[in-house]
């Protein structure tokens, strides 16, 4: 008769040995996860700016006040204007050109929003910092929908 070894015998418990490569997984699983928790944040992309906006309000503005003019960005300059865009591929094309401009976590700080409101820049017709229009560049910048500033009234008798 046959004698079993003390090894092979059917009440001793499992070894608790976790086999090596299944540690290893998981040790890297569990390695991963801290990295994933603790990488720094991506920077948040600039909020869609809305082309209604732009069309109805912003791009208005932005030749009342001399920006779409030949000496200025309507001729040619590196964010293009034109004087007034004749069918929507040209307004939609003109909102491309302005948005690199636009783009800024800070709307106050954005090239676009400091150039149309800096007499340096823009000249007398520079949009007025504390003006509607300029909030309104501002706001949309920031990814709101703005509406058209209301027009001035005449001058005259009330």
């Amino acid at each position: 008769m046959r004698r079993r070894s003390a090894r092979h015998h059917g009440s001793e418990t499992p070894s608790p040995k976790v086999p090596v490569a299944l540690a290893v997984a998981a040790l890297a699983v569990l390695g991963f996860g801290r990295w994933w928790l603790d990488r720094p944040s991506a920077p948040t992309p600039p909020p869609s700016l809305d082309a209604g906006s732009y069309l109805t309000a912003i791009a208005p503005a932005l030749r009342r006040a001399g920006c779409a003019s030949p000496a200025c960005h309507g001729g040619g300059a590196p964010m293009h204007l034109a004087p007034s865009p004749t069918d929507a591929a040209a307004a939609l094309a003109e909102l491309d050109a302005v948005r690199p401009f636009a783009a800024h976590a800070d709307p106050s700080r954005s090239p676009l929003w400091v150039r149309a409101t800096s007499r340096a820049h823009a000249g007398p017709g520079a949009l007025s910092p504390g003006g509607c229009e300029a909030l309104a560049l501002s706001r949309w910048i920031g990814g709101a929908v703005v509406r058209s500033c209301p027009a001035p009234l005449p001058p005259g008798p009330r």
